[in-house]
């Protein structure tokens, strides 16, 4: 997880704290949406991703500590749409949040999903990258 962060950190000119709580938030966003085995697969292809997910939430970030202080008027606007209108608006104002709350402006979201996506079929393999794929399309940046 070092190396997405890392990543992360460089192209978007972030801190490393920031870096940290976008990889993070997306790590937690997938804990809560694939199923354990999938999760579980993942957690065993990409070092250090269990460490990040129970060091998120000693930290409050993501769904177990912080939801609600997601940042500012843009998280709230983005959960609140995400609530109305369910499903595929709901997975994309998460990452909103996520992104708002790591300090990256909404414009660099679909920046952040091809490097997150790029990450994770580098070292899934194509099958299991298939499979996150498709039970997670709008966090990966795909349709």
């Amino acid at each position: 997880m070092d190396e997405l962060i890392q990543s992360v950190i460089k192209q978007f000119g972030i801190s490393a704290e920031q870096g940290k709580s976008a990889v993070g938030g997306v790590v937690d966003l997938m804990k809560h949406q694939l199923d354990d085995e999938t999760f579980s697969q993942i957690s065993r292809k990409v070092p250090g991703l269990q460490a990040m997910l129970d060091g998120s939430k000693n930290q409050g970030t993501g769904k177990e500590g912080g939801e609600e202080d997601s940042g500012g008027l843009l998280g709230t606007l983005a959960s609140a749409a995400g609530s109305i209108l369910g499903g595929k608006a709901k997975s994309v104002a998460d990452i909103a949040a996520i992104l708002n709350k790591s300090g990256l402006s909404l414009e660099k979201l679909p920046q952040f999903l091809s490097l997150v996506s790029e990450f994770l079929k580098n070292k899934l393999g194509k099958e299991l990258f298939a499979v996150v794929l498709s039970k997670l399309p709008d966090l990966l940046g795909k349709k």
